[in-house]
């Protein structure tokens, strides 16, 4: 499966200055609690070790409350910048148009900006990955 790289503006906070960057985003769908999410673009992290999604995923769409969320299996997480936080991870199933990723941890954070997918629960469940930053396309091979 071949994923084109995502144009994406990135904004130096120092001097404001805008620039483009491409990366790697796949569109994919989260099935957890017994509910079935909705489409979200998600950032291909090889710097993550874990599946990182947004708490309010899962409390908006999965049907979590603060307190069933928080029954998983917590996860110190440290952030960009040192900045420290908490996971709780859930057995989930990551899908895709062309490919289904069962029971895999996925780790929900408040205030996580948007969705990474890392290297535990997503990278490792590919034979190969291949970022072509030449052509701006990522290739998964399952």
């Amino acid at each position: 499966m071949n994923v084109e790289y995502t144009k994406w503006v990135y904004e130096d906070p120092a001097t404001k200055d805008r620039t483009y960057l491409f990366v790697p985003i796949i569109d994919v769908l989260l099935v957890g609690n017994h509910k079935v999410g909705r489409h979200i673009k998600s950032y291909l992290d090889t710097g993550a070790t874990f599946n990182i999604f947004p708490a309010e995923y899962a409390i908006n769409l999965l049907g979590f409350t603060e307190n069933t969320l928080k029954k998983g299996i917590s996860l110190p997480i440290l952030g960009m910048g040192g900045i420290k936080t908490v996971g709780y991870g859930h057995r989930c199933s990551i899908q895709h148009p062309n490919f289904e990723l069962k029971d895999v941890m996925v780790y929900f954070v408040k205030e996580q900006p948007y969705p990474l997918l890392g290297r535990v629960g997503f990278m490792d469940q590919f034979k190969k990955i291949v970022f072509n930053e030449d052509t701006k396309i990522l290739e998964l091979v399952k």
